[in-house]
């Protein structure tokens, strides 16, 4: 499997052997601590895979955590990659690239973004309705914001009611949490 190396648990990287027979063993991403080794992994196996949606998210996300301008640009080119190969569908790299644009300034493409979002789900990313809210908000435009913070603020009671996860959360889009 050639995300092995990039999707096991922390607590068995670099023990390869041991990982394969632990009887627990699960292959996930999560706070993987070295987000520096985690982008150059991602960049050797997309020398290979360079359409590989998994691993060009994954690197996009380890972007975002460093926190840096210049890094939420890489992460901004990687989700862009993403959307590209998905015809502009994939909902999770609309709403990072989204996040990341709005982190470096550029709130009108961050609005472009989670306005889609918003669009492809049906107003349902609760995430990314507040988002769109701040960057309305930022904007000075606050009878927007008020819009989006009251449709957020009522998907979040839905979803209270209905038992459906934790307000606020996106995990039912598959949205990963850098």
């Amino acid at each position: 499997n050639s995300l092995s190396g990039l999707c096991k648990r922390k607590d068995f990287l670099g023990i390869d052997e041991e990982a394969k027979s632990h009887p627990n063993r699960t292959y996930y991403f999560r706070k993987y601590q070295d987000t520096d080794k985690l982008i150059e992994m991602c960049t050797q196996q997309l020398e290979f895979e360079e359409k590989n949606i998994q691993i060009l998210n994954m690197r996009g996300s380890a972007y975002m955590k460093k926190g840096q301008d210049e890094t939420y640009r890489m992460a901004i080119e990687d989700f862009t990659s993403i959307i590209d190969l998905t015809h502009g569908q994939d909902v999770t790299a609309l709403y990072y690239r989204g996040v990341s644009l709005q982190k470096i300034g550029l709130i009108n493409e961050a609005i472009v973004d989670f306005s889609k979002v918003m669009e492809l789900t049906f107003n349902e990313h609760v995430n990314a309705a507040y988002a769109r809210a701040a960057c309305y908000n930022s904007k000075g435009n606050f009878l927007k914001a008020i819009d989006d913070y009251n449709l957020a603020l009522v998907k979040d009671q839905e979803k209270l009611e209905n038992g459906i996860g934790i307000p606020g959360n996106t995990s039912d889009f598959g949205a990963l949490t850098p």
